[in-house]
């Protein structure tokens, strides 16, 4: 392998792994990565105006394309200015890889799930690669390198494998004794239901869940940022935006009736809101054992991990007795005329807008519209609906949710 650039070693890396659009804002020190597009027409670099925008386009990017989003930036306040969208990148397990130079430590360990300094432009092949499957491994979330020191340096690649592809992460092999005792106890559950995170929208599991669901004739439900994970048009849809223990005559009614629910992906905290016993599915061991309230936790690439349940809940026959159907009517009426009296206008307005948009519509915001499309917003197809967990200024720059072929739209 000839010389080359840092530069240049990062775009070949970066296509390598079918990655062809970055975001930021040129400087001083990053200047020869953005010349190093010239001799590499396929890559598209997005320059904005300020380090927030960028950040925040490499976070709608990844979402969209279940890629990681790069974001390119100097150090020092050009950092800075992009610490609150790499906050919401790690609060979402929104894999990003933020390419800057020397920061303070203390503050870059704030927004990322890991971080490293280049020291050769030899080595960035692989860091890159690193950093891209640590993002994969367990939980997505931002990744921070002190690189940009080296985009104009030259470097001898001999012996290093620049397009070397990443294998797809696995996870660990699930234990088959705990699917088959998981499989058992909700085929006998008298009302099993089922709990979706965040981590399931970006796993595409969608059609496993759905299966698995309808398996169990168990209802589902999401949390607000797990909204998208499946098909929100099914009778067992319960609803989305349930990030905490729901409060209401029917909806304590329902929730107090189950026996066994599954939590595929959740919050930890939230395996307490259930009554009966919980059985947790997620592909990181120690986030779950967190929860202390789960009866068994299964561990290991959870779309893999799904599959295998649907299997052995059909060797045993599935589950015959249907969840009570007017339960779940009543808590979705319950929950639709408190919400109502509350906000009947945004309820209106996303009646509307869904009647309108076709099936394939991305929708983003990051304003109260929005929160209440966390809820009421229809979803019919999987990762179409992308809110932030707490960030204002995320909706506008996630329209650069580029290379999809749905149309884009901000209810806001």
């Amino acid at each position: 392998m000839p010389k080359m650039t840092g530069g240049v070693a990062v775009i070949q890396t970066l296509e390598a792994e079918g990655i062809n659009t970055f975001f930021g804002v040129p400087g001083g020190e990053n200047l020869a990565l953005f010349d190093a597009v010239h001799e590499h027409p396929n890559m598209r670099p997005i320059v904005t105006r300020h380090e927030q925008g960028a950040a925040f386009m490499a976070d709608g990017y990844a979402r969209a394309s279940k890629k990681a989003g790069v974001a390119v930036t100097i150090s020092g306040n050009g950092f800075m200015n992009a610490m609150t969208p790499l906050a919401q990148a790690k609060a979402s397990s929104s894999p990003v890889i933020h390419l800057t130079g020397s920061n303070p430590q203390a503050f870059v360990d704030q927004v990322s799930v890991f971080n490293y300094r280049v020291e050769q432009a030899k080595e960035i092949p692989d860091v890159l690669r690193d950093a891209m499957s640590r993002m994969v491994t367990v939980r997505p979330g931002p990744v921070v390198l002190a690189i940009s020191h080296l985009f104009g340096q030259s470097d001898d690649f001999v012996g290093v494998d620049v397009v070397k592809e990443i294998k797809a992460f696995q996870g660990k092999e699930a234990d088959a004794k705990k699917i088959a005792v998981a499989a058992k106890l909700l085929v006998q559950a008298e009302r099993p239901f089922i709990y979706l995170g965040e981590k399931v929208v970006r796993l595409d599991a969608s059609e496993e869940l759905i299966r698995l669901a309808e398996l169990l004739q168990a209802p589902y439900l999401t949390t607000r940022q797990g909204k998208g994970a499946v098909r929100e048009n099914h009778p067992l849809y319960l609803g989305a935006g349930w990030d905490a223990p729901i409060a209401g005559e029917i909806s304590d009614k329902l929730m107090n009736s189950i026996d066994v629910a599954l939590c595929v992906e959740a919050p930890a905290t939230l395996g307490s809101a259930f009554s009966g016993e919980v059985i947790r599915i997620g592909v990181d061991e120690v986030e779950m054992t967190q929860d202390k309230s789960f009866k068994l936790a299964i561990a290991g690439q959870t779309k893999k991990v799904l599959n295998q349940l649907c299997e052995e809940v059909e060797s045993l026959g599935g589950r015959e007795k249907e969840f009570p159907r007017e339960l779940i009517a009543a808590f979705k009426k319950e929950a639709l005329e408190r919400d109502m009296q509350i906000a009947p206008l945004a309820l209106e307005t996303l009646k509307l807008l869904r009647s309108a948009l076709p099936p394939d519509t991305i929708v983003t915001s990051d304003s109260l519209i929005g929160l209440w499309g966390c809820r009421w917003f229809e979803i019919l197809e999987p990762n179409t609906f992308h809110f932030p967990n707490g960030t204002l200024g995320f909706g506008m720059p996630e329209l650069s949710l580029m290379n999809t072929p749905a149309r884009r739209i901000l209810p806001s």
